[in-house]
């Protein structure tokens, strides 16, 4: 696994590491693009402590109004400062931001704080390109 910057949450070089990889404590941010859409796969836990790592990335514009995608299939737990951040990164993105979420703990955080029901949830990274394709 990479060290890290405790300063700067910037991957170290190493193995597995990538160029557009942000990593915080229990949290990594892998940035890229699909097809057009610029994707975010987040792996860990997001919480109060990690959650400002997830805006940072979801910070950064991409060139144009480009669609985005949170991929949230490797997040054990995400805290409502996570959430809070999601809905950020919604408005900053114009509503062109969905999610891919499929475990439980997941889908329970974006069903309590209505974000299921603002954001587009999709069960698999698949199924959100094809959306974003057609949108």
């Amino acid at each position: 696994m990479a060290k890290e910057s405790a300063v700067t949450g910037r991957a170290a070089p190493g193995p597995g590491s990538g160029e557009n990889d942000l990593v915080c404590g229990c949290l990594r941010v892998r940035r890229g693009q699909c097809r057009g859409v610029v994707v975010c796969t987040v792996i860990g836990e997001v919480d109060l402590a990690t959650a400002p790592l997830l805006d940072k990335a979801l910070a950064v514009a991409p060139p144009g109004l480009m669609p985005r995608i949170v991929d949230l299939s490797c997040v054990e737990f995400l805290g409502l400062a996570g959430a809070r951040v999601l809905l950020t990164g919604s408005e900053r993105a114009r509503g062109r931001l969905s999610l891919v979420a499929a475990n439980r703990p997941v889908l329970r955080v974006l069903d309590l704080t209505g974000l299921a029901g603002r954001l587009a949830v999709y069960r698999n990274l698949a199924e959100a390109l094809d959306a974003a394709s057609d949108g």
